[in-house]
């Protein structure tokens, strides 16, 4: 708008002798201005990131207390038709603040932190010789023993038997 009345200036006092400099400086001038809003938005949302995402941590943290309480003080991990919407509803929380709380925490999803639970039992339980593998397979909160003995591998990194084995 500017450029436009400097223009009609121009074209009023000398007929539009200057009316390219005019238009060159306009948009290079624009130009500066669209590149400095654009800094300043930038450098703005970083810091609302950094602010927001200190927040996130405090509300991650407190949402993992929580679930930890849950799941092992109140060995809720022990239920065997446990899933994420359970604990969320459990707790009053959305879905998704609980298992980006696990996420953050474990490095795991929600699944595997619960079986990771299951298998710290089941490694108690196998220690007691006149505790079966399927007696222990059912106390700790799975449904079916390939399912069990696939997460055992995977934490373990050997078969229930195996661990059994060597731990007695």
């Amino acid at each position: 708008g500017i450029a436009d009345g400097v223009i009609g200036l121009d074209f009023w006092l000398t007929g539009g002798a200057n009316t390219g400099s005019i238009v060159g400086n306009a948009s290079i001038s624009g130009l500066l201005g669209a590149l400095i809003i654009a800094l300043l938005y930038g450098w703005r949302k970083r810091q609302e990131t950094a602010e927001s995402g200190s927040q996130n941590v405090a509300v991650n943290e407190d949402v993992l207390t929580k679930v930890q309480t849950l799941l092992e003080e109140e060995k809720f991990y022990l239920d065997p038709d446990l899933n994420l919407n359970r604990i969320a509803r459990r707790l009053s929380l959305p879905s998704r603040e609980v298992s980006r709380a696990i996420n953050m925490a474990s490095g795991t999803n929600v699944s595997q932190y619960v079986n990771q639970l299951r298998i710290e039992e089941a490694c108690r339980l196998l220690k007691e010789p006149t505790v079966s593998i399927t007696e222990t397979i059912y106390s700790c909160g799975f449904n079916t023993k390939s399912n069990f003995n696939r997460e055992f591998v995977r934490v373990m990194g050997k078969t229930p038997s195996e661990w059994r084995a060597e731990s007695i």
